[in-house]
């Protein structure tokens, strides 16, 4: 199977964009009192793919965050609840009208 382009090429190989999720979610992981998002609301944004590799990753780097929901195939932009957080959720059933 092919690998998407945007992901660094095949498994195995060093991957910049596993290497920039790492990085982002173990620096979220540690906190920030300026950082209102955690890690685990970011992790919602990341493409199903990825969270194997990601979490290795997490571990070399010693960090003891894992992404632990299960991932979504491919990427498909946000969950509802942050849509909704900004401002974007389309309505639905009875508030469609």
């Amino acid at each position: 199977m092919a690998s998407h382009p945007s992901r660094g090429g095949p498994p195995g190989r060093h991957n910049p964009l596993v290497s920039q999720w790492a990085e982002l979610l173990s620096a979220l992981d540690e906190g920030s009192p300026s950082i209102s998002t955690s890690a685990d609301q970011m992790a919602e944004d990341l493409p199903g793919d990825l969270v194997e590799p990601v979490n290795a990753e997490l571990r070399q780097r010693g960090c003891s965050y894992q992404v632990t929901r299960p991932g979504r195939p491919g990427h498909d932009g946000s969950s509802k609840r942050r849509r909704e957080e900004r401002g974007r959720a389309r309505p639905s059933g009875r508030d469609a009208a």
